[in-house]
């Protein structure tokens, strides 16, 4: 998914990462847990534009889609 960077705040406190990916026509939630933040190269920033792969997943109690990324490029 290639997107901008939306609501990010930076890591949780649990050390997982949740912010949106947009474009002009739509928006995603996206979540980077602890293990795989930790490892990247970069640290994402609100509207930087990036590149991510993962798994696309629902969450739970809602019917909204979100990506796990598993790897995330500028």
């Amino acid at each position: 998914v290639r997107g901008e960077v939306t609501g990010y705040r930076g890591p949780h406190s649990s050390g997982h990462c949740y912010f949106g990916l947009k474009d002009d026509k739509a928006r995603m939630d996206a979540v980077i847990w602890r293990g795989v933040f930790s490892k990247l190269r970069f640290k994402p920033e609100e509207g930087m534009e990036v590149i991510a792969t993962g798994k696309l997943t629902t969450y739970p109690g809602s019917s909204k889609y979100q990506i796990v990324i598993e790897h995330l490029e500028p």
